[in-house]
């Protein structure tokens, strides 16, 4: 009984248990620099200063992203406060809806629940997907925005409702203001061969037409904005964040050999990746035999891949949205390959995963220096245990039992990730227990000075601004053109500009807190002069006074 509850609710039930998977400890660790504090960061003053076409970091305009993911996150903070939890909120829900439309689609697509929900398990189960839940980013909001335009056109060429053909453009406009024209990369692919292989309904070009208009005007309308107010914008936004992304190695030092992808994009699905490209050279699925779903799913992965291959910058979540393609083909080949193949998959999937877990028990304290962590071990145990028992059950189907194994290894390699995290902060370069020490020696209320690295996630932490010293380091060469007034001086003061070398001695005249990485180079070793208190917090060190006057006058 228990059993036909759970297969005629099952959607729901794997809603409910992905949720409670994906939200646990899901703010038990520190944001990690540099990209997640970064966005973190940005929100967070954002949410202060009010000013969402704006985006600032530490006090100084940052224009690299649209605004949708910074603004996004300011509804978190206003639900949940400023803390590592609301900074992650949206982003579970990002992953539970991605899954629902993965189904959706699959439903389209397949016309079979049990194959669709196959798919929706698949996707959730790939550890990229998880890979994007886990910090801040834009990557999982574009994902998202290119599924809900897919799924719209679908909806709209099969069922003919306006609704959906309106939403279609509305996500791509969506998509436009979380990361500009790479949202455009995979759903016009795969909307395109949609056209071609299968007949629908086509609309009204007035409809087309208007929707086209809005949602270019929404797209557009922060860019257009920003560049009636400064025209430098428009060669900032096309050259700079464009052209030299595209094909610049150097520009955002992000640079990655062309088959950067080809070894990343099975790493982060395996096994399915090796499944698909199979059964797709097998099947040759561009032949005039072809099925149409086969072109479709193919489209939706190869092109895109190979495209971000030829792009100079280079993520691994910047291919996040080829990822549903290959669950929907992987569901799609499992109902179609034979009992034997599949056994000899579930077995090669129980080695590797066997293999995973001892690594995840042996490599943190034999090789990463990192002390067993004992919910980590009695977790891992359990997991291996689960999984051995779901590959010899006799209840449920073979695709099931392989499908199920991914979902619950990847969610429970998950879960326990979040006890590493937490326990090593410094391995995710998180700084959380550094303004977890400010905080309990109430030194949070005097000025914080960093010296020689941006370090944006002292100051979400903290709450409050930070001052930057810059000593010639890459990251604190700021881009000010943009700046109105002069206020962004006072958080960034540069060792060789004589003014800020003689405000920064006033600051440290006073009772601020000087944090910096190792060791002061010996020609500044001065700065840390007028301080009797020093902790070292991994490779940090945390200069301080106790009381107002400096050491050598205070006696502290």
């Amino acid at each position: 009984m228990f059993i036909k509850v759970i297969k005629n609710n099952a959607l729901v039930v794997l809603i409910a248990g992905v949720s409670a998977m994906l939200f646990f400890k899901s703010g038990s660790w520190g944001v990690s620099e540099t990209s997640e504090a970064r966005y973190a960061e940005i929100s967070r003053e954002m949410a202060l200063s009010g000013n969402w076409l704006h985006p600032k970091l530490l006090g100084i305009g940052h224009y690299h992203k649209p605004p949708l993911t910074y603004i996004i996150t300011v509804f978190s903070y206003k639900l949940w406060g400023v803390n590592p939890f609301a900074v992650r909120f949206f982003l579970q829900l990002a992953a539970i809806f991605q899954m629902v439309l993965v189904y959706g689609i699959g439903m389209i697509l397949f016309k079979d629940k049990r194959t669709a929900l196959l798919s929706a398990i698949i996707y959730i189960s790939l550890p990229a997907v998880l890979i994007s839940t886990r910090a801040l980013t834009t990557d999982a909001f574009l994902a998202t925005f290119a599924l809900l335009a897919i799924f719209s056109w679908m909806k709209y060429r099969t069922q003919g409702q306006l609704p959906f053909l309106y939403g279609f453009y509305g996500f791509l406009a969506l998509g436009f203001l979380t990361k500009g024209p790479l949202i455009f990369v995979v759903p016009v692919v795969v909307v395109c061969g949609f056209n071609q292989y299968y007949s629908g309904k086509t609309g009204n070009t007035r409809h087309h037409f208007i929707a086209i208009i809005g949602s270019t005007l929404l797209g557009f309308s922060w860019f257009i904005k920003l560049t009636l107010d400064n025209p430098q914008f428009i060669d900032y936004f096309l050259v700079r964040h464009l052209y030299e992304r595209l094909t610049d190695p150097a520009a955002f030092n992000r640079s990655q050999p062309f088959w950067y992808y080809l070894l990343i994009a099975p790493s982060i699905s395996f096994p399915w990746f090796f499944l698909v490209t199979m059964q797709f050279i097998k099947c040759g699925s561009l032949r005039i035999k072809a099925s149409p779903i086969q072109k479709v799913l193919f489209l939706w992965v190869f092109p895109a891949l190979i495209f971000f291959s030829f792009s100079s910058s280079k993520l691994i979540l910047y291919i996040l949205p080829i990822f549903p393609g290959i669950a929907l083909a992987s569901a799609y080949f499992l109902t179609k390959i034979n009992l034997k193949t599949l056994k000899v998959l579930l077995r090669v999937q129980l080695i590797y995963h066997t293999f995973a877990i001892a690594a995840l028990i042996l490599l943190p304290p034999f090789f990463l220096n990192i002390p067993w962590i004992w919910e980590v071990v009695w977790l891992s145990a359990m997991l291996l245990i689960c999984l051995v028992i779901i590959s010899s059950t006799g209840r449920i189907s073979t695709p099931s039992k392989i499908t199920v194994s991914a979902l619950v290894f990847t969610l429970s390699l998950m879960v326990i990730a979040t006890f590493i995290f937490s326990a090593n902060p410094a391995s995710i370069n998180s700084t959380q227990h550094l303004a977890a020490f400010i905080k309990e020696n109430k030194l949070d209320n005097r000025p914080i000075l960093i010296y020689n690295t941006r370090l944006p996630s002292i100051a979400f932490h903290l709450n409050k601004d930070i001052i930057s010293i810059a000593d010639n380091h890459p990251s604190l060469k700021r881009e000010t053109q943009f700046e109105l007034d002069e206020n962004w001086r006072n958080l960034l003061l540069n060792l060789n500009t004589r003014q800020d070398v003689d405000r920064l001695k006033g600051y440290l005249k006073k009772r601020a807190v000087l944090i910096v990485k190792n060791d002061l180079p010996e020609n500044r070793k001065w700065l840390a002069n007028n301080y009797c208190k020093t902790i070292n917090i991994d490779h940090w060190k945390i200069f301080y006074n106790r009381q107002y006057k400096p050491c050598a006058l205070a006696g502290d």
